[in-house]
């Protein structure tokens, strides 16, 4: 009868050196796991770290852009007026001349 618990205790031991092990193993795969999903974590917030950077950036040059093109626009007005005050000091001109023969 001793002999008989002695061997339950054996083999109880064995299962439960055999969990440990396993439960070492896991927790292993476990850590690992976290380091890897830490590692993806800190890229994705690197990329969108930069994502927003370049955002910003483009937003910046985009607005300049429409200032350059606003005042583009304003040149334009401004020159058209020109042309058409001396068109119309031009035709004064030439009427004047017509006026005269």
């Amino acid at each position: 009868a001793l002999y008989n618990s002695t061997e339950g205790c054996d083999a109880a031991r064995k299962e439960c050196t055999l969990a440990a092990a396993a439960a070492e193993r896991r927790r292993e795969d476990l850590a690992l796991r976290v380091e890897q999903l830490s590692e993806e974590n800190a890229w994705l917030n690197q990329t969108v770290v930069a994502k927003e950077a370049h955002l910003h950036d483009e937003v910046g040059l985009r607005m300049q852009l429409e200032g350059s093109v606003q005042s583009l626009k304003e040149q334009m007005n401004l020159m058209q007026g020109q042309l058409i005050t001396a068109q119309q000091q031009q035709g004064t001109l030439h009427s004047g001349h017509r006026r005269h023969h």
